[in-house]
């Protein structure tokens, strides 16, 4: 048995179990890191988190992040958890200062803070954007976005939802509705996480609430930041809020903010930004190869 030490951080209520192989390399050289992503994650398992990132040696940047969904499945964006890596890699003493890039899937991408636990992340450009389509659901034909930024994700604005309207964003039966968007046939092979936005107003001005179903996690999750980008880029193409950045509601209760620029009908500068806060540290224990 291996004792492995972990860390527990959550971006804007999504939480992450992060393993530093930065200052300890060996240590992913002897687990099975799926099978350690898959123990870590498991909501039904003494630590529970929605994914496990992977701090590690770059030849590009300061230092990689390697994400893991609950289900072991490795190689999708993750912005909550981009936030998340940098804070654990200056809270490890692997960066000393907040404003840094570091490797994501092979690409460099930039993070600046100038708060406590305030960090914005920008990302690079989303690769596809696909705007009004329909989707059967439920019977009923619904009106459908879909956004590629390394992770595929489906946006459908809640009030288009005919058969839902006795219920809310805040209440309706998300892992329905979110499982049968997720697993539709017309989004495969690859699948797509689900977000459900609905357009609000509050003194500041209009913001998006917004509900996640997440592929990998295979449930509702409290926030989900590629999936806020994707939301924010949609709701911003088609009109529905004009100014930027996009305040997001997450289901954490927490706002996130999404910046970009538009040129050309392209997006760029695409930037995340929300809060990025340790929990706890801990040891969990684990077979070797």
């Amino acid at each position: 048995m291996r004792e492995i030490p972990i860390s527990l951080y959550s971006g804007a209520g999504n939480e992450f179990v992060v393993i530093d192989a930065f200052n300890n390399p060996l240590i992913v050289e002897s687990i099975k890191l799926k099978a350690l992503a898959q123990t870590v994650s498991s909501r039904s398992g003494i630590i529970g988190s929605d994914g496990m990132i992977v701090l590690a040696r770059s030849a590009k940047a300061p230092f990689m992040m390697n994400f893991y969904n609950p289900d072991g499945s490795f190689g999708a964006l993750c912005g909550n958890g981009a936030r998340c890596a940098v804070q654990a890699a200056f809270d490890a003493g692997i960066i000393t200062d907040r404003n840094t890039n570091f490797e994501v899937l092979g690409e460099v991408v930039r993070a600046e803070s100038n708060t406590d636990d305030i960090i914005r992340v920008y990302y690079s450009d989303p690769k596809h954007i696909k705007l009004k389509f329909k989707l059967a659901i439920g019977g009923e034909l619904v009106t459908t976005h879909y956004v590629d930024m390394g992770s595929q994700h489906a946006v459908v604005f809640f009030p288009e939802i005919e058969q839902l309207k006795a219920t809310t964003i805040d209440d309706f039966d998300i892992m329905r509705y979110g499982s049968a968007v997720r697993n539709h046939a017309d989004l495969q092979p690859l699948g797509a996480n689900a977000n459900f936005i609905e357009v609000r107003e509050d003194e500041q001005g209009k913001y998006l609430r917004i509900r996640t179903f997440e592929r990998g996690v295979e449930g509702e999750t409290l926030a989900c930041g590629t999936g806020c980008m994707s939301s924010a880029m949609v709701t911003f193409a088609l009109g529905k809020i004009t100014e930027l950045p996009i305040r997001l509601l997450t289901q954490s209760g927490e706002f996130v903010r999404v910046g970009f620029e538009t040129r050309d009908q392209h997006v760029h500068n695409l930037w995340l930004e929300g809060s990025a806060r340790l929990k706890r540290r801990g040891i969990v224990s684990v077979n070797g190869k």
